[in-house]
């Protein structure tokens, strides 16, 4: 069968496209009907912007994801010390290490479950205020969940962290090959090895309220070609009303 060869010219913010070939940068191959597809995460954007990806040029439009203001009681987090700030920097790298990796894909597809089956509390994207200072955006999704609820592997990965971070707690960051990564965090214990490799389904820890949270839920991140992209777009949940 013959491919459809037309080329993407635009994606949204921390989105995805589709290239009907191969292209000279990292991808994630998708088998659909036949047809072979490989799929590029886009970075997130505040503005409108071009990127090359693989020699083309590619428009990433910004997206109005709204913001988020919450408050943090403990000083810590908010004001932390000079060791602190270089745990979570050395953290922060460690993973970004990770991710920078590609390994042989697990299956040729992005059909995820859930990680948790209820509802979304703060979206992808958001512009985050925490006591009413400017912070990084909010990459990822946070889904609700009472202390101990169990989280599932949403597709078929290998544990390549299981950890305690400073910001994000208990976590666990699942390789699920092909540059295709997904992180969880504020655990409130962890049920898996790292290294473990374990089927979509399977229980690899449980909801709960470590690191910097204001009460127990689910930071679920998903990396491709080492972009935060939104993980709404391979879930089907409500989200929670005000």
């Amino acid at each position: 069968m013959e491919q459809n060869t037309i080329f993407p010219t635009e994606g949204k913010s921390g989105g995805i496209i589709y290239f009907p070939i191969n292209i000279d940068t990292q991808t994630y191959k998708v088998i659909k009907d036949n047809q072979t597809f490989h799929i590029v995460g886009l970075p997130y954007v505040t503005e409108d912007q071009f990127v090359n990806i693989g020699g083309s040029e590619i428009l990433v439009k910004a997206v109005d994801y709204g913001e988020s203001r919450i408050t943090i009681d403990n000083p810590t987090f908010v004001s932390p010390s000079l060791e602190e700030r270089e745990r979570a920097s050395a953290e922060y790298l460690l993973v970004q290490k990770l991710i920078a990796q590609q390994t042989e894909q697990l299956a040729f597809d992005l059909e995820f479950i859930s990680p948790v089956d209820t509802l979304i509390t703060s979206p992808y994207g958001k512009k985050r205020f925490i006591n009413d200072a400017p912070r990084s955006p909010h990459l990822a999704t946070d889904i609700r969940g009472k202390e101990g609820t169990p989280i599932v592997a949403p597709k078929d990965g290998r544990a390549v962290l299981v950890d305690n971070h400073f910001y994000g707690g208990n976590i666990v960051l699942l390789d699920h090959g092909g540059g295709l990564f997904s992180s969880y965090s504020h655990m409130q214990k962890h049920n898996i090895l790292e290294g473990e490799l374990v089927k979509k389904g399977t229980v690899i820890g449980f909801v709960g309220s470590t690191g910097r949270v204001t009460g127990p839920h689910l930071h679920w991140t998903i990396y491709l070609n080492e972009n935060r992209i939104n993980p709404e777009l391979f879930i089907e949940l409500d989200y929670l009303q005000d």
